[in-house]
């Protein structure tokens, strides 16, 4: 009896078909943990379910479960990863950002934890709609005049040399036209900023991906026995082959010397150390005349306040250029290291006016979702913010 009462409930509220009364009652079955598996069960019945209007909401049940399995954990130890969201059903995801999957219910969980007025939600969401980052950057010429690529029209933009310089939707396209005898190298900087990405084809068929608030120092075409940039901020390259003319990634008085790889640099200033990671192929890091050759899987770390260079050859790397794909991918990360990210993605700015949380925090979240659903899913576990126009203050 009570599982068919559950079935009947449940199945009403993810096609919001639900009364006020109705809604309480599966409240109340939800907060009980005995009725753990016969929801899990219903949610894979939603999943694996041909109707449309059945999995169009099946954002709710998915939400629903991950607030049951994973609840706000607030008072975890220093060492111990809080799980952001680690559901494990990917038809679901693949239809709907996790953002949003947990969005639909976390006003709901967090004040089923939480006496009246104390609950997390601290910010006025109709008032904190900061929308996330996109396809934005400039372009500045060797004459020093500046490109907004973000609002230009595709097609020829210039021609430098023998090089020609498109758009072609969000891409910058260099695309060497000739064999020009280049006297005088000459260099655009391509920049993003806060809230920007933008990818680049350089002259000889390398592919730059460029994150937020970073830039990119290149020739307009390579000349000389070797291809060499300049980076500040992160970036993932796949580098064309030619071993004749190794391509060199300039980092301050760092240098990443490759032939042909996929790889990731993460230099970000406020960073506490500068990340090199392989993915394909091989690559040479060298600094202060320390040198380490890396295979695809590892990550050489230069810690800056060490001033010494280490190996790991642990990390996943999906997590290293989750940025790329879209997505927020935390794995055993800080909270201070989460607010640069989104910092950076939703150009806003951090501030703390309470001792900062030593705990570790892992998840993914969709870099597409607005700001407010990115700290709803971090109030779950025990965070509490307040926005006040673009600055983030963590109480």
């Amino acid at each position: 009896m009570l599982t068919s009462r559950l079935t009947f409930l449940f199945n009403k509220y993810i096609l919001q078909q639900c009364s006020a009364e109705e809604e309480e009652e599966l409240m109340a079955f939800f907060a009980d943990p005995a009725n753990r598996e016969r929801v899990g069960a219903l949610i894979d019945g939603v999943i694996g379910s041909e109707d449309e209007g059945m999995v169009m909401n099946a954002s709710k049940a998915a939400s629903i479960l991950e607030n049951i399995i994973h609840p706000a954990q607030p008072e975890s130890s220093p060492g111990k990863s809080v799980r952001l969201f680690d559901a494990p059903w990917k038809k679901m995801l693949a239809a709907a950002s996790v953002a949003l999957l947990i969005f639909s219910m976390s006003f709901l969980f967090w004040n089923s934890d939480h006496p009246e007025g104390e609950t997390g939600q601290v910010f006025n969401s109709a008032s904190a709609v900061v929308l996330p980052g996109g396809d934005r950057a400039t372009l500045t010429m060797s004459d020093g005049s500046v490109v907004v690529l973000d609002s230009l029209q595709n097609g020829l933009l210039s021609q430098q040399g023998n090089t020609e310089i498109k758009k072609e939707g969000t891409s910058l396209i260099y695309r060497d036209a000739g064999s020009p005898v280049v006297k005088v190298p000459v260099f655009n900087i391509l920049t993003t900023p806060r809230g920007g990405q933008y990818r680049i084809n350089l002259p000889d068929g390398s592919r730059v991906w460029l994150n937020a608030a970073s830039s990119l120092r290149f020739p307009v075409a390579f000349s000389g026995n070797t291809r060499e940039v300049e980076l500040a901020g992160e970036a993932y390259f796949e580098i064309a082959h030619n071993q004749k003319k190794p391509f060199r990634v300039r980092v301050g008085d760092m240098r990443v010397e490759v032939t042909g790889t996929h790889f990731n640099i993460n230099a970000y200033d406020d960073e506490k150390a500068i990340k090199t990671s392989l993915l394909e192929g091989g690559v040479r890091v060298t600094k202060n005349k320390v040198t380490r050759i890396l295979e695809p899987g590892q990550q050489a770390l230069w810690i800056k306040t060490g001033d010494k260079m280490e190996i790991d050859s642990s990390v996943d790397m999906n997590g290293v250029i989750a940025w790329k794909t879209g997505l927020f991918q935390f794995e055993g990360a800080e909270i201070t290291t989460i607010m640069r990210q989104i910092s950076r993605w939703y150009d806003v700015d951090i501030e703390y006016r309470s001792e900062v949380s030593k705990r570790h925090f892992e998840g993914k979240i969709s870099r597409s979702a607005p700001l407010s659903d990115v700290l709803h899913i971090l109030e779950l576990n025990g965070l509490k913010f307040k926005v006040e126009g673009k600055k983030i203050i963590l109480q």
